[in-house]
């Protein structure tokens, strides 16, 4: 049902905090069914380039990846992510890496490469594997899936203190950060 009150029509479908996708229908005397789905699965309605980034745990590279996307072109791309075998977790370096650059990942999950498979889930644009072994694990996705391969070391395998540590991750971010603004354009803001 259109609206009469001149606001542009509801969009049927929306992101809500980057973690769920919620579908909108108008009902009848003016109620609404809002009901939420499962994670980036949906075919989102706007003409963006859905990449994802590809790694074995989907714990720190793939993560810092879709933060760092999501920053540079959030009205060209739906960053997303993925891992082979998920770890379960996103690293708490890469978070702290990530919040350095002011981008929040701490609301990111890992998760399998096989929830964008369909039937269920939502075939990406462009799959970007960052390490070799998930480059060789991806399965195959019906239709045209671009995929582009940019190893990455493994900021998680990092030795020493903590500070040590920490620079691997800060070093890792800023590659992928570059390669990103490289391949895809400098950050609107930037």
């Amino acid at each position: 049902m259109p609206r009469t009150d001149g606001r542009p029509p509801l969009d049927p479908v929306r992101r809500v905090k980057n973690t769920a996708t919620v579908v909108s229908q108008a009902w009848p005397f003016g109620l609404a069914l809002i009901v939420v789905v499962g994670r980036y699965n949906l075919p989102m309605t706007t003409n963006t380039k859905r990449v994802l980034f590809l790694c074995t745990g989907n714990s720190c590279r793939s993560q810092m990846a879709e933060g760092l996307l999501r920053e540079i072109g959030p009205d060209r791309f739906t960053a997303l992510s993925a891992g082979s075998k998920p770890a379960g977790y996103v690293h708490p370096m890469a978070v702290t890496a990530m919040n350095e650059l002011q981008i929040d990942i701490s609301d990111l999950v890992s998760k399998s490469i096989n929830e964008f498979l369909p039937p269920t889930g939502t075939a990406p644009d462009l799959i970007i594997s960052v390490c070799s072994g998930a480059e060789k694990e991806c399965p195959s996705f019906p239709g045209p899936v671009e995929r582009l391969h940019w190893p990455f070391d493994d900021p998680a395998h990092a030795e020493g203190t903590d500070e040590e540590k920490m620079g691997v991750f800060r070093r890792v971010r800023d590659e992928i950060k570059t390669k990103l603004e490289s391949h895809f354009g400098q950050a609107a803001s930037a």
